[in-house]
């Protein structure tokens, strides 16, 4: 029998959360033996959903909430970090002090992997659309796939026993996961980048820092390694020039026109699916599986989902568009008239070409209110501004009282939904189960 991985010793789980990642890992370093003490900023009443779920299990738990003083180092041997903590945190600057290596999720489940067959996916936007395809093409192949990483409900290290030597293993990677990845020196042997826009700018110091974290994904490949990245993607030339292994590029060009027809709007969609398609046939899965699997494939939750239509009006609910150029490509994906909802909190972005295309494109437009919205509201005419609120139930009456059948009621924010909510995956529900209420 295989001894534990973590036997007698003593793990610092930072950041517990309540998507289910924290929850995972510090039961997966339990069950391998670990002394684990799981700590967090926030309450332990905001926790409340995750910890009674460890708490359920016979395992050696602790926890400590609030304030992360130097005394939470006492002997301990690895911290495990949550993507959400940043590099930057006094507690973590302390752990390099005291010479703890600090670990994170989806770079250790690799690392103690020591699997070549991983397939990691990063971009600004559609990286979770583009790695669930590769998943459900796999699967359609019958292959066994494992898929995590930068998703919810669960931590990568929780799969890490149902890998088998022919494991399809998928991994959709945050810039903040792959911190991780360029802390241990490892890069999936197969990498994907979708493409790359301005984001996270209130947590990386400029723009160059930002791409510098995505370059990570191929940053430690080999020349036997490959790279897929998409030839329509001006930032493409500059990782194309610095690959070491393969590259194979990709463009929304490369689904023919006649028999591949998606289910999901947009062109970004199409680049996404030309993205899967690229890697499955890599992968020698036949074209007639990928088509089959790309034209039944109904898209992710929260990203262009299609709620309902009532009374000739399509609610639709895209609450993971968290910058502009995210609600940019929902807006482009609608021919029909566009009520939008929209509004939030800062990452420090600009605002100026989304305000143009709203200006172009959305008959009328309804506000949250948030740190960052004024900043939208300064680059729109005034005269498509119809209400601005606090509350989604506010914002989508409003949004209804100016529909007409025919037209869509887009809820694509453009901003983070940090304050009003507890995430945009939490927004997205709210929106949804608010829109099935409807009469």
């Amino acid at each position: 029998m295989t001894a534990p991985l973590f036997a007698g010793k003593n793990v610092l789980v930072l950041g517990l959360g309540i998507l289910g990642g924290g929850v995972g890992a510090a039961r997966f370093l339990a069950q391998e033996g670990a002394h684990v003490l799981v700590s967090d900023l926030r309450s332990e009443v905001e926790l409340s959903s995750s910890v009674n779920e460890l708490r359920a299990l016979d395992a050696a738990i602790e926890f400590s909430f609030g304030p992360q003083e130097v005394r939470l180092l006492d002997g301990i041997d690895v911290i495990l970090r949550n993507p959400a903590v940043p590099r930057e945190a006094e507690i973590l600057k302390e752990a390099a002090k005291c010479k703890i290596p600090v670990e994170m999720d989806a770079s250790l489940f690799v690392k103690l992997l020591g699997h070549t067959n991983i397939i990691g996916v990063t971009g600004t936007r559609g990286k979770t659309t583009t790695a669930t395809l590769i998943a459900e093409i796999g699967r359609r192949a019958k292959r066994h796939v494992v898929f995590g990483g930068n998703i919810p409900g669960g931590s990568m290290l929780s799969l890490f026993h149902s890998v088998t030597p022919r494991s399809i293993i998928v991994l959709e990677l945050s810039s903040w996961q792959l911190e991780g990845f360029g802390e241990a020196k490892l890069s999936p042997s197969i990498a994907v980048i979708t493409n790359i826009f301005p984001d996270h700018l209130n947590r990386y110091p400029s723009m160059d820092a930002y791409v510098e974290s995505k370059k990570v994904i191929y940053r430690y490949q080999s020349h036997d390694d490959h790279l897929f990245l998409n030839s329509h993607d001006p930032w493409s030339q500059e990782f194309l020039a610095e690959a070491k292994g393969s590259v194979i590029q990709f463009s929304p060009d490369d689904l023919p026109d006649h028999g591949w027809s998606l289910m999901i709007p947009g062109i970004h969609n199409r680049a996404n699916a030309a993205a899967a398609k690229a890697v499955s046939q890599h992968l020698y899965i036949d074209d007639e599986t990928i088509r089959q699997a790309i034209e039944s494939f109904p898209g992710v939750p929260h990203r262009l989902e299609v709620v309902r239509t009532l009374g000739g009006v399509t609610y639709v609910n895209d609450s993971a568009s968290t910058m502009p150029e995210a609600t940019m490509a929902a807006l482009a994906a609608f021919s029909s008239p566009i009520v939008l909802i929209c509004g939030g909190n800062d990452k420090g972005l600009a605002f100026d070409e989304l305000g143009n295309l709203i200006n172009r494109r959305v008959k009328s437009l309804v506000f949250l209110e948030g740190n960052g919205t004024e900043k939208l509201a300064s680059v729109v005419e005034k005269n498509r501004i119809v209400s601005r609120t606090m509350s989604l139930s506010s914002a989508l009456q409003a949004a209804r009282r100016t529909a007409v059948p025919g037209d869509i009621i887009l809820f694509s924010p453009a901003f983070t939904s940090f304050g009003m909510f507890k995430n945009e995956f939490d927004r997205g529900e709210k929106f949804k189960n608010m829109v099935m209420e409807l009469k």
